[in-house]
């Protein structure tokens, strides 16, 4: 519990700039997805060092090259 008590205080404060600069981006004027993406993909490396979460990736092999794919979680 004292973990994620330590993520929540550490990220509050960045996770409310991202929803703002993610709301800058989803308005029409100014629609960019790909600096919505690198923004959202930065803030989730950002959380995974704080919270000293290491990621291990099993089948990446299986991934196709082409067409489409989904990701899901089994629980």
């Amino acid at each position: 519990m004292q973990r994620i008590t330590w993520i929540v205080f550490r990220m509050f404060f960045p996770i409310i700039g991202l929803l703002v600069q993610l709301n800058w981006y989803s308005k029409e004027k100014h629609r960019n997805y790909e600096k919505a993406y690198d923004l959202v993909s930065k803030a989730c490396h950002k959380v995974m060092k704080v919270a000293r979460i290491t990621p291990i990736y099993e089948g990446v092999e299986n991934v196709p090259k082409e067409d489409g794919f989904i990701f899901y979680p089994n629980h």
